[in-house]
C-alpha cells in the first residue's frame, strides 16, 4: 500500500512527497488514516500501532495493543493530538467496530511510545 501527500491550491495539485510505501506493521491492515489535530498525517494499523509523519519519516506515536487485555478487543480510533499527546478512541470489546447502541464511550488515551 502506498500513500501520496498533495497540496491542493485552487485548480492546481502540487505533490509534496512522491508516492511511498505506507509502513504498516508486518501482516497488518490499515485501520485508520487521517490527520492529527495539528495537521500531521497519521495512521493506525490492525496490530494497534499509531504512526505519525514527521517530515519524511513515519515515527511510532504509540501502541494501543498493550492497553487491551483480550486479543479480541480493539480500539476504534477517532483522532490524535501531538500537542496534548493523546488519542481519542472507542474501546470495542470482542469486535473491531463500536456498537451503535448503547452509545459508545469516547476515551482519551495518553500516547506512550
Amino acid at each position: 500500500m502506498f500513500y501520496s501527500l498533495m497540496k491542493i491550491k485552487g485548480m492546481k495539485t502540487i505533490p509534496l512527497v512522491n508516492s511511498e510505501p505506507l509502513p504498516l506493521s508486518s501482516k497488518s491492515q490499515l485501520a485508520w488514516l487521517g490527520f492529527c489535530d495539528e495537521g500531521a498525517p497519521a495512521f493506525y494499523d490492525s496490530k494497534g500501532i499509531v504512526r505519525v509523519l514527521n517530515g519524511r519519516l513515519w515515527s511510532t506515536y504509540c501502541s494501543l495493543r498493550d492497553l487491551l487485555q483480550n486479543e479480541n478487543d480493539h480500539f476504534w480510533l477517532l483522532g490524535a493530538s501531538e500537542a496534548t499527546q493523546n488519542i481519542r478512541a472507542v474501546k470495542c470489546k470482542g469486535t473491531r467496530f463500536p456498537p451503535a447502541l448503547p452509545r459508545p464511550i469516547l476515551l482519551t488515551i495518553d500516547a506512550k511510545v
